[in-house]
Order: structure tokens, then C-alpha cells, then sequence
């Protein structure tokens, strides 16, 4: 294996006789040249790109992330980014991230991933496809070495798959869905000049994130003070995911203009013909013209002219989404605990911490209905 003089290992050629060896690594920067070469290799999201992990770690520092990688030879063909707590790991992963997905390149890579990611007494990943190649190959690896798994529904995604026209899609939704699709467009045409605006150019990029995420604001994210902007470390996320995307030709920061002013927008990454709605908002002042709703219809009506190939929703399935009639895509949370007494007396404690939450949330609701 070669070494640069900055440190960092530099792919080579690899063939598959080559043995396997895993690596740990402290920074994502020690491995982003190759982890970015494996991505290109196999079909994955911008989400599972050191970049995004790179903007993740700057905006939520993690002094004890660990990212695990595999080679075959010199070439890098898996990786999994974690944090690690006293021998408890987790996927790098928060309320921001749309999925995890651990990268392999083949069966093979992806069973020497998991069994170095096992080596802890309980491990954890959040928002992940349990059908995917990579997560069965963990599984399995998991269940043969005695580890017991919990599963929980993390959440069922919406997204909306693209094929053929606009005009042939339509007929799919409800007619009143259509009709009042109009209507929200015809009233605002009518109550001033309305734009809806893409912007996807790296030029002056920063103002409109910051505009995006200020209508944000205004909604009632502000008020539960969920919002992006009230929030420094969330900005400077998004900041840096601007900053990583708009080069790559990935960003869309969609705003509706009333009379010059944004009544509603959308941060989003648009990746090999697939459209992500990471976060949007509406001014409330103008919500008799439902702007969020209209934003939905707009943007998937651009997706279906362009010839995308999927437009995801992101999040929970909430009622405006589905009206569009999409798919759902599930999330679901997986704990490993090791087959050891530190193992198992970790799950209980899980387990019964769960249990307890449940528990009160229950008893909160029950007061709530006094």
C-alpha cells in the first residue's frame, strides 16, 4: 500500500485474489479521495459521500467519530462512518440525515465491513434500508456472530417515481387535487407577479440559502424554534452542504416570489436524475394561497419536464405528500448487542429505557386528555 506524503493512502489497482484488510480512520479527510472513487463505483446517494460527511462533522463535531474502511489491495471497496462512546458505536447520523448508507463494493467487502464494525458491544444505525445489499450482508454477519438485533420503524419516506409526462401523470392524483393545483396558481397570478425560481448556480449561493432558510423561519418552525435559522450550528450545516454541492452541480434552492418577496422554499440536492427536498418552509402570512402545497406540485411538475427520475418528498409521510400519490420508502433503526454480559446487560437497559419513554408518553397523553 502506498502512502502520499500528506499521510493519506492513494488508490491503486486491486484484483480479487487480493486480500482484505480493514483500516480505522479518525478523520474523513484521510480517505475522501478514495471514498469519493468508490462512490462513482456503486449506485448511492449524495448522502452517503465523504462531502456530506465532511459538512456533517464541521457543523456537529464528533471527537470520537470513526470511520471503518475495507481493501481489497489498495483500493478502498467499503466504508461506514460511526461515532464511538465507550465501546458503543452509532451511525454518524442525526435528525438532518436523510438515510445512512454503509458503501460496498461487493458481497464480500460488505461482510468484511460489518465484522470490523461489529467489534463493539452494541452498535447502531439509524435510517437505513434493511433490503439493500450492504445492510443484509451486515445482518447476516451480525446473526452468525451471535448478535442479537432489535429493529425499529424509523420512518416510511415519500418519493414519487418520474415516468413519462406531466399530462400523464395528472390523471393519477385526485381531481380535486388537480383542481385546486390550478386554483393556488391562478389566485396568485392573480394577487401579483408570482415566480417559482430555481437556483442552481455556485454564483452568489450563500444569499439564497440564507433567504431560503429565513422563510423557514417564518413559518411555524420558527415559532417551535425548529428552524434552520434560529439556529447557528443548523445553518452552518446547510452552509456547508451549499458550499459542497453547488460546485458538483447538485444544489436547488427553490423559492416562490410574490411580488419579488419569498413566500415559500425548498433546500434541495438533485443527483443522477433524482430530486431530494431536504427542507422547506412557507410564510404564514400568505397561507390562504397554501404556498408549501403549491411548492409540491411545482416541483414535481419540473421533474416530470426535465425527464428525472424520482422526486423524494424526505420525512414522514404527512398528508400533503400523499396526495401526490407517492411510494414509501422505509427507514428502518437497528441495534446490534454483542453476544457478551456487557452485551446483553446493554440491551436491557435499551430495552427498558424504551419501555420507560413509552411509558410516559403514554401518561402524557392521557393528561392531555383531561
Amino acid at each position: 500500500m502506498r502512502s502520499e506524503p500528506n499521510g493519506r493512502v492513494r488508490a491503486g489497482t486491486s484484483t480479487a485474489s487480493d486480500p482484505l484488510t480493514s483500516e480505522l480512520h479518525r478523520s474523513v479527510d484521510a480517505i475522501a479521495e478514495d471514498w469519493d472513487e468508490l462512490a462513482e463505483r456503486v449506485a448511492c446517494t449524495p448522502f452517503a459521500r465523504p462531502g456530506w460527511f465532511q459538512a456533517f462533522l464541521a457543523a456537529f463535531p464528533s471527537p470520537r467519530a470513526l470511520i471503518i474502511a475495507v481493501r481489497r489491495g489498495e483500493t478502498l471497496v467499503a466504508v461506514m462512518p460511526l461515532s464511538e462512546h465507550r465501546g458503543a458505536r452509532g451511525s454518524l447520523t442525526n435528525l438532518h440525515s436523510p438515510r445512512f448508507e454503509p458503501l460496498a463494493e461487493d458481497a464480500e467487502a460488505a461482510e468484511a465491513l460489518a465484522r470490523a464494525a461489529l467489534s463493539a458491544r452494541r452498535l447502531s444505525l439509524s435510517f437505513v434500508e434493511l433490503g439493500s445489499d450492504t445492510m443484509s450482508a451486515f445482518t447476516g454477519v451480525a446473526k452468525e456472530a451471535g448478535y442479537t438485533l432489535d429493529t425499529r420503524d424509523a420512518e416510511a419516506s415519500p418519493e414519487v417515481e418520474i415516468s413519462g409526462t406531466w399530462e400523464e401523470y395528472l390523471p393519477t392524483i385526485s381531481k380535486n387535487m388537480r383542481r385546486e393545483f390550478k386554483r393556488r396558481q391562478k389566485r396568485l397570478d392573480e394577487a401579483g407577479e408570482f415566480r417559482f425560481e430555481v437556483h442552481d448556480s455556485a454564483a452568489d449561493i450563500e444569499a439564497r440559502v440564507r433567504e431560503a432558510f429565513a422563510v423557514e423561519a417564518a413559518s411555524w418552525k420558527g415559532s417551535t424554534g425548529t428552524a434552520v435559522a434560529l439556529e447557528q450550528g443548523l445553518l452552518d450545516f446547510y452552509l456547508r452542504v451549499a458550499a459542497w454541492a453547488a460546485p458538483r452541480g447538485w444544489l436547488r434552492v427553490c423559492l416562490m416570489r410574490l411580488d419579488g418577496t419569498a413566500i415559500a422554499s425548498d433546500f434541495a440536492l438533485e443527483v443522477e436524475g433524482i430530486f431530494y427536498s431536504l427542507k422547506g418552509g412557507y410564510d404564514p402570512a400568505y397561507a390562504e394561497y397554501s404556498p408549501g402545497r403549491l411548492m409540491d406540485g411545482l416541483e414535481i411538475q419540473r421533474a416530470h419536464e426535465l425527464g428525472l427520475r424520482r422526486f423524494e418528498f424526505g420525512g414522514d409521510p404527512e398528508h400533503h405528500k400523499l396526495q401526490w400519490r407517492p411510494e414509501l420508502r422505509q427507514l428502518t433503526n437497528v441495534e446490534a448487542f454483542a453476544p457478551t454480559l456487557a452485551g446483553r446487560a446493554e440491551r436491557l437497559v435499551r430495552v427498558q429505557g424504551r419501555g420507560a419513554a413509552k411509558t410516559l408518553r403514554l401518561r402524557a397523553r392521557a393528561l392531555l386528555r383531561r
